[in-house]
């Protein structure tokens, strides 16, 4: 357990000496990036460390270097940021000389202490009360702010991070947390990790064919649709694209137009693309979804196809070569497992997957 006997309350604008509000971008004005140049948008949302998309890198005269912590006023949703990025509306960023990305952690952890103090949308987290906001941190000898001890002490974190599953990561630090403290690591490993089949499951088992995208027998691909993103509105549904980031998703909008339980790929921007999408969503253009037409669809099927899908869109991926749906996309051909009907053999792809060490954590 951490020692708090030595800690002390500091006013946050006697240590951080630049708070301020941050430029601020409307999404509709912003474009997103096709490549994997790009700078992130930081709003107030909840999740997702404050990044609602991934815009084009252009000369913003709003940018901010990385190393900041950002703070939605209204949602007193506080992050830290290792990259640069802009800022929507509302944003107020803190920087301080000893600000990396230990202390920057640290400080998050204690300023998300203090914000029961402004609900969503309620009273505003603005930047008066953040610089009068008193918080409670490690002290040195001389009564200063110990950053050291914030470093090492979140370094000391980072090395038990690793042996975490990321099972527990990805539900949060809350859950983190209780396995560091209550799991017997030997124990979670022979129950929790996902049961392996008796009989050994090998690629080699299986003959392999040749089968191609297009084939209306085997696989159902539909384009996105073609609508511009400043002509909707924000809400809590991903927006696909062709980003080979954070799922393919670039920003949350306020409707669907994909059912989910679907493969998305990109087929202009970053070719090849690929992902499975388990929720409703909405399929922009540049991408098409894909999905079986005799058998049903399911993550574990899904994360079979998608390196193989990956692997034979390379090609197209350098050097500004097109991949046009109809023509290049839908003639790619691809090998698969088949069965004694020489057809691709989907139960024997999903056993395979299922077949590794923690593929229960693929259960959508």
């Amino acid at each position: 357990m951490i020692d708090i006997s030595n800690w002390k309350e500091f006013k946050l604008s006697k240590i951080i000496p630049d708070i301020h509000n941050a430029k601020a971008y409307n999404n509709s004005d912003l474009m997103d990036s096709d490549t994997d140049d790009y700078v992130l948008y930081i709003t107030r949302t909840d999740s997702k460390n404050g990044v609602s998309r991934y815009i084009a890198n252009e000369e913003y005269e709003g940018l901010e270097e990385a190393n900041a912590i950002t703070i939605g006023d209204t949602t007193a949703t506080i992050y830290f940021q290792d990259r640069p990025f802009i800022a929507g509306p509302h944003i107020i960023i803190l920087r301080a000389p000893w600000f990396n990305k230990y202390t920057g952690l640290f400080l998050v952890s204690i300023l998300n202490m203090e914000k029961d103090k402004y609900p969503i949308f309620g009273r505003s987290f603005s930047k008066d009360l953040i610089r009068n906001t008193k918080v409670f941190l490690p002290a040195d000898k001389n009564g200063n702010p110990d950053y050291n001890y914030m470093e090492e002490y979140m370094k000391s974190l980072n090395a038990d991070v690793t042996t975490i599953p990321d099972y527990f990561l990805n539900e949060g630090y809350d859950k983190a947390c209780w396995y560091m403290d209550n799991i017997d690591e030997g124990k979670f490993e022979k129950e929790y990790a996902s049961k392996k089949i008796n009989n050994k499951i090998d690629l080699s088992d299986r003959e392999w064919k040749d089968f191609k995208l297009g084939d209306k027998h085997i696989f159902d691909i539909q384009r996105g649709d073609s609508v511009y993103i400043k002509n909707m509105n924000e809400g809590d549904i991903p927006y696909v694209s062709t980003t080979r980031e954070n799922n393919g998703i670039t920003t949350y909008v306020s409707e669907s137009n994909r059912e989910g339980n679907l493969i998305t790929l990109a087929y202009d921007g970053s070719i090849g693309a690929c992902f499975y999408q388990s929720n409703p969503f909405f399929a922009s253009e540049k991408i098409v979804t894909i999905d079986l037409v005799q058998h049903e669809l399911n993550e574990y099927i899904a994360m079979f196809l998608i390196p193989i899908i990956q692997l034979e869109s390379k090609m197209y991926a350098y050097g500004g070569r097109k991949w046009t749906v109809e023509q290049q996309l839908k003639e790619t051909k691809i090998k698969l497992p088949v069965n004694e009907k020489n057809r691709p053999d989907f139960e024997f792809m999903e056993k395979y997957i299922k077949s590794l060490p923690y593929s229960v954590n693929l259960k959508m």
